[in-house]
């Protein structure tokens, strides 16, 4: 009986495990195949054996370290011979996600190791975007024209690094929802287009029609384990106790993100990484530039509406 130790590094081979008996310890990998249970699946080991006069090559299957079967062949020309050894499963079970199954290939020479684990694939959400922006938006234009607004951090400063730094779909709808529903609607459909609502408090919102599209968060994300609520205080502000109890306790108990107005980059990276936290996982390229550290908007003056620290 072999041992298998585990191994430290992953190395893509799917479909196949290219081996090739090799002098000293075997070289060992893994192979993630992704998959649903209850289908069949195949585990195909491709291995190059070389020409040995008189003698035979091993390919073996082992299943939680038990020899399943194995199947012999003789390489008849000079250089170097392929050959594809198959494993079958029937029926994918849960108990088959927990089982490492390996394929070794020796001979004469030495031997190599395939090791194959199985992943369950997840199912698609169908969701079209990655978080869905709330925001109250004002009857008047900005007084202080110094001042960052919610609305543009909403419609400017989340955009430059959520979607143009980390790669996420944000939904607007003045953007992203065609024109002509009602506004009810409309607001309906984009918290259930979206992965996650991400809610911008402030005085104005907790006090204005914008709370509808918390409640609708709210009930969305009851329904649907899929949406999920990210807080992000722009303004601190007090809720009014008319509020439904739904939406009250959605509010005391989910964590909230604060935003500090601040010339110091240290600050908005904090927020910019907590945020990120929350966000969708999403595999992207990362690049290193500056616009993590620091928002360097239209405007450079600080205004009351500052968070205390």
């Amino acid at each position: 009986m072999y041992k298998f130790s585990t191994v430290t590094r992953n190395v893509s081979l799917a479909p196949f495990a290219l081996l090739k008996p090799l002098h000293g310890s075997a070289v060992q990998f893994h192979t993630f195949l992704v998959l649903l249970k209850g289908q069949p699946l195949e585990l195909k080991c491709q291995v190059k054996f070389g020409f040995h006069s008189n003698a035979s090559s091993l390919i073996q299957w082992y299943r939680q370290k038990k020899l399943v079967y194995e199947n012999r062949f003789f390489p008849n020309e000079l250089g170097d011979e392929t050959f594809v050894d198959t494993f079958r499963l029937e029926e994918v079970t849960k108990k088959d996600l927990r089982t490492v199954f390996v394929c070794l290939a020796k001979n004469s020479v030495g031997e190599s190791v395939g090791q194959f684990r199985l992943k369950r694939r997840k199912k698609p959400d169908n969701k079209e975007f990655d978080a869905f922006v709330s925001y109250a938006k004002p009857d008047f234009p900005e007084s202080d024209p110094m001042s960052l607004s919610e609305e543009q951090f909403a419609l400017e400063v989340l955009p430059q690094i959520l979607e143009n730094k980390y790669g996420y779909k944000l939904c607007f709808i003045e953007r992203d929802i065609l024109p002509g529903g009602a506004y009810t609607d409309d607001v309906v459909n984009a918290v259930k287009r979206s992965r996650r609502t991400v809610v911008i408090l402030s005085p104005s919102y907790v006090n204005g029609p914008a709370m509808f599209e918390l409640e609708a968060a709210v009930k969305t994300a009851l329904e649907f384990t899929t949406t999920k609520l990210i807080l992000v205080e722009f303004m601190p502000c007090q809720e009014p106790e008319s509020l439904p109890c739904k939406v009250k306790k959605a509010l005391r108990i989910l964590p909230r993100i604060t935003w500090k107005m601040s010339t110091s980059p240290a600050g908005n990276k904090h927020f910019w990484k907590r945020l990120h936290y929350h966000m969708p996982v999403k595999r992207i390229k990362r690049t290193e530039d500056k616009s993590l550290h620091t928002f360097l908007p239209l405007v450079t003056g600080l205004d009351s509406r500052r968070p205390p620290h």
